[in-house]
């Protein structure tokens, strides 16, 4: 499934960058619905994705489960 096609609620292991920059991958809920933004993405402006997966369902938005990853990346749905 592509990322901006995500839905709050779901399942997933994403990988992208996070708020350093630095490439990780997330596993847990979308716990809000995808946003998309121009982020700064190998020294250039770039639309963008901004993910935020948690563990914790009820998590809300924070800068430690955010997660960027460019338009059409795929995401791995993950048994709820």
């Amino acid at each position: 499934m592509k990322a901006e096609e995500l839905k709050v609620g779901e399942r997933v292991r994403a990988t992208g960058r996070d708020t350093r920059g630095w490439t990780t991958t997330r596993e847990g809920f979308v716990v809000v619905e995808p946003k998309n933004v121009e982020a700064q993405w190998d020294r250039s402006k770039r639309p963008a994705i901004r993910l935020h997966v948690d563990p914790n369902r009820d998590a809300g938005p924070t800068r430690q489960n955010w997660l960027t990853v460019l338009p059409g990346t795929e995401v791995e749905e993950l048994d709820a």
